[in-house]
């Protein structure tokens, strides 16, 4: 099996841009993350994701069409989310950090997207 560092890197970098963004708030804002202040994070972030794709993704799509998460099949599509689930709940569970709980996450969605392969 061949590990797709490209298009593991752009179908992933979501959800890494919203742990970095977490990460970022705990160390120079707030250090803890109230569930106010985890939403209006998320909704700040969906907008300017939202903004990113219309504006670039989608192109870059048309493009480059064997990036395209649609002309992708995705191996193991169950099994890698689901230990990365398990893992970061018992994390989560551990700790009581959500930080860990949505790392965990990203590097489960990141693993399942570098094994996904060309319809």
């Amino acid at each position: 099996m061949k590990f797709d560092w490209r298009f593991s890197f752009i179908f992933s970098l979501p959800i890494f841009t919203l742990w970095l963004t977490l990460i970022l708030y705990v160390c120079f804002v707030s250090t803890t993350i109230d569930w106010p202040i985890f939403l209006i994070t998320i909704a700040i972030f969906s907008i300017c994701m939202t903004t990113y794709y219309f504006l670039f993704q989608r192109k870059y799509y048309q493009t480059h069409s064997e990036m395209n998460p649609q002309n992708r099949k995705f191996k193991h599509s169950i099994i890698i989310p689901t230990m990365g689930l398990m893992i970061s709940l018992t994390a989560y569970l551990l700790s009581h950090i959500p930080l860990i709980t949505i790392g965990v996450l990203s590097l489960a969605v990141f693993i399942q997207a570098g094994y996904s392969v060309a319809k």
